[in-house]
């Protein structure tokens, strides 16, 4: 039902570890892919854990909830009190995928090793979005085609629409 794309991640720890990135996320309606919504994600952790890793992150928003809650919340958490299943299906380790909300699909490089607690915080980036449709617009306005822009058709062509 949608992806989220964030082309370059980071995470660094050594007892207390930060990861960020920003992206665009989509949404797929009738076979067809929506203009990209501008979003940053962030978090902390804690814990035993160590080590650094970059490179691109893609999380699969497998049904209506898991676009819903891109689109209703400027800022939300992927945590346990999101209501979402997460999933994550790497090259290093592939898990089954199961009946996940969000599949979280990661192709990072470095070493980093973990158990740790913590949050990552997704929110909307208002100026990139501004910047890019040259106005302002809402997630639900851009994900529902009522705020276009021939820019995206590139991302919107390359993705699968699944038919």
């Amino acid at each position: 039902k949608g992806v989220f794309i964030v082309p370059t991640y980071g995470r660094g720890a050594w007892g207390i570890g930060v990861r960020a990135g920003e992206g665009v996320m989509l949404a797929q309606s009738d076979g067809k892919w929506s203009n990209p919504v501008f979003y940053n994600l962030g978090g902390l952790s804690i814990g035993l854990q160590g080590g650094a890793e970059a490179g691109s992150i893609a999380m699969l928003l497998m049904n209506e909830k898991a676009v819903n809650k891109f689109m209703a919340d400027n800022n939300f958490s992927l945590n346990a009190s999101a209501g979402l299943t997460l999933v994550n299906y790497t090259g290093k380790a592939q898990a089954d995928v199961g009946k996940g909300d969000v599949i979280v699909w990661a192709d990072t490089k470095g070493a980093y090793a973990g158990a740790t607690v913590g949050a990552t915080d997704i929110h909307r980036d208002e100026s990139d979005t501004q910047a890019f449709y040259k106005r302002t617009a809402t997630a639900r306005e851009i994900l529902g085609g009522a705020v276009t822009s021939s820019q995206a058709e590139a991302l919107k062509q390359a993705l699968p629409t699944g038919k």
